[in-house]
């Protein structure tokens, strides 16, 4: 499995212990997540408060899902 690369293994959380309310497997990406990687890829990166929802798959930017 491969860690923030193109996205195989993910946590629900941080070293802190917070989480997202709710946290989904498919993430959106502003680039190609084949050949770009990293959370720098989610739109609003990876302290975003929401990556899961209809709203952030459709954000400016947002060209893949993951």
């Amino acid at each position: 499995m491969t860690f923030a690369g193109p996205q195989g293994t993910r946590w629900v959380g941080n070293e802190e212990g917070r989480a997202r309310e709710t946290e989904w497997s498919v993430t959106p990406a502003t680039a190609d997540p084949a050949t770009a990687h990293g959370e720098t890829l989610l739109p609003g990166g990876p302290q975003a408060a929401d990556i899961g929802s209809d709203t952030a798959f459709t954000a400016p930017g947002v060209r893949y899902l993951q």
